[in-house]
């Protein structure tokens, strides 16, 4: 009407239109912002993740060792008494690897051997025949690695480390070259967290067999969100046992 003031309809179109786009940017910049900084949170504590899981499987590869009884002349091992006598029950102290050789993703991985991807022995000697005060038990210790089902990715695996260890006394004649293995039922000492979102593991060896060769361990782990964001971790070392892709 004549003398009212007011807005006109095209006025409020374009005046809706600007508000709109304005809006659309700043939520695309807000959750855009958001999604830079995820990832970069991400990257920051899976690299991080990493390195330990080096030191970690590094670690345990240098630790290896048979069980042994050791008397006052003589050593019983039961990785054998030299590169040529190998004793009865070696291959149950060797670096497991039971996924075998090569690259497996994740899924493959959780898919078979309870998600376990290597284990290897560690040994503390028992002795025999000295002193009360000298005499002592062995113990038998298990580094365990194994993929379990990511929370943030079904196709992904957390890697997990677990310590197990018990102790073992033996008798003659054969004394620790007769000692059995039971890994996964030893008691459990601790349990800990690696890699998130792993994608795939990598593990080769040099050579396969009672001799001991290096192990490369390479893990990959991808951001959930965004697959093609990737952060690999290389461990190497020799083990002081023998190697097998038996279970």
């Amino acid at each position: 009407m004549p003398g009212r003031k007011g807005f006109t309809l095209v006025e409020v179109l374009v005046t809706a239109l600007v508000l709109s786009l304005f809006l659309g940017a700043a939520y695309s910049m807000f959750f855009g912002g958001q999604k830079v900084a995820g990832k970069a949170a991400w990257l920051q504590y899976v690299v991080t993740d990493l390195r330990k899981a080096e030191m970690v499987i590094t670690k345990a590869i240098e630790a290896t060792s048979y069980p042994t009884t050791l008397l006052p002349s003589d050593m019983y091992d039961a990785g054998g008494r030299d590169q040529a006598t190998i004793g009865p029950n070696a291959t149950k102290f060797y670096v497991h690897i039971p996924q075998g050789l090569g690259r497996k993703t994740a899924a493959d991985i959780l898919g078979a051997n309870n998600g376990i991807s290597m284990y290897m022995p560690r040994a503390l000697p028992e002795r025999q025949k000295f002193s009360t005060a000298e005499n002592r038990s062995g113990i038998l210790g298990w580094n365990i690695f194994k993929l379990e089902t990511s929370p943030d990715n079904p196709t992904q695996g957390t890697l997990v480390w677990e310590e197990r260890e018990t102790t073992y006394a033996t008798v003659a004649p054969n004394y620790a070259e007769a000692l059995a293995a039971a890994p996964m039922t030893a008691p459990l000492k601790r349990r800990e967290i690696l890699v998130r979102n792993v994608d795939w593991i990598e593990i080769q060896a040099e050579n396969i067999g009672h001799k001991p060769q290096k192990i490369t361990i390479v893990i990959s782990a991808a951001y959930p969100r965004e697959p093609r964001t990737t952060r690999q971790g290389t461990s190497a070392a020799v083990p002081n046992v023998g190697i097998t892709t038996s279970p």
